[in-house]
């Protein structure tokens, strides 16, 4: 089982503004071991709702499958630190960066 720790940090302020930033440790697991990511912690935790924060989750989960397709791996995630902002959160770019983040991480070999 190997261990690594990976950032999201993307932030585009004109035509589509969105936001998309957390730290995780992933640890890579054999395929036949469940995909798994849990969110630790989210900011700002005051403002946002537990179905915000599962579309983050699946969308985090979804761009790891891709990163590791034909890897012949699984990983678990747990995230901390995911940032849903009120106004430029968009799930579709959280699987975006996370999938690309990952692929430039595992350089593709795992």
């Amino acid at each position: 089982m190997s261990s690594l720790s990976f950032e999201v940090r993307e932030v585009h302020q004109h035509g589509g503004s969105h936001l998309v930033r957390y730290s995780a440790e992933m640890e890579l697991l054999d395929a036949s071991e469940p995909f798994s990511v849990e969110i630790l912690s989210v900011y700002p935790s005051e403002w946002v709702t537990s179905d915000e924060v599962e579309v983050g989750r699946q969308m985090i989960q979804r761009g790891a499958v891709r990163a590791l397709e034909g890897t012949g791996k699984s990983a678990r995630i747990r995230v901390r630190d995911f940032v849903i902002h009120p106004v430029d959160f968009k799930p579709r770019y959280v699987e975006e960066y996370t999938f690309r983040v990952l692929r430039g991480v595992l350089g593709g070999g795992c």
